[in-house]
């Protein structure tokens, strides 16, 4: 993806290549190959949990991160991370796009934020992408409770600051140099 612009993954993998090529500078691995043979972002979270990305680089590997050398070979990255490899520049973002899903359920009943009934399992729900969100809402013709209904939609997450809408990309790219 060229710097200035950004393309959501429908179906993420948990590892990623830093390619050092400015035309593509991440690229996504089925599985993290040993030994590692130049850096790579590795998902290191469970699924189901909040996802927790690290930074791994073999040693003497000129990967950087907002600046700096990473001079021991792992980084837990944290959202808005400039990460330089090669010629390219990848910027790290722990948001994702928003999606409507079957509300997958669990042990304890789960509160919708908005309306504060109960979320049925399997019903039409969306967990805020937000970094450091992830809360529930209902989500549906219905029950709008995370856009807002049509006619007077919700300007962000009533948690938030992430924009309430629907949107097949991110809420924000890069600008520009």
């Amino acid at each position: 993806m060229p710097h200035g612009s950004c393309s959501p993954l429908e179906a993420p993998p948990s590892a990623f290549a830093l390619t050092g090529d400015p035309g593509r500078p991440v690229r996504g691995l089925a599985a993290l190959p040993p030994p590692l043979s130049g850096p790579a972002i590795v998902c290191g979270a469970p699924p189901g949990c909040s996802l927790r990305w690290s930074l791994l680089a073999p040693p003497g590997c000129a990967v950087r991160v907002n600046g700096l050398p990473l001079a021991t070979g792992f980084r837990a990255l944290l959202d808005g991370d400039e990460i330089r490899f090669g010629s390219s520049l990848a910027l790290f973002t722990a948001t994702e796009v928003p999606r409507v899903v079957p509300f997958p359920g669990g042990p304890l009943p789960v509160r919708c934020l908005r309306c504060r009934s109960v979320i049925a399992s399997r019903s039409p729900a969306l967990r805020c992408p937000g970094s450091g969100c992830g809360l529930w809402f209902h989500q549906s013709a219905d029950l709008p409770c995370f856009t807002g209904p049509a006619e007077r939609p919700f300007s962000t997450c009533a948690s938030c600051v992430l924009p309430a809408a629907l949107s097949p990309s991110f809420p924000w790219t890069p600008e520009e140099p």
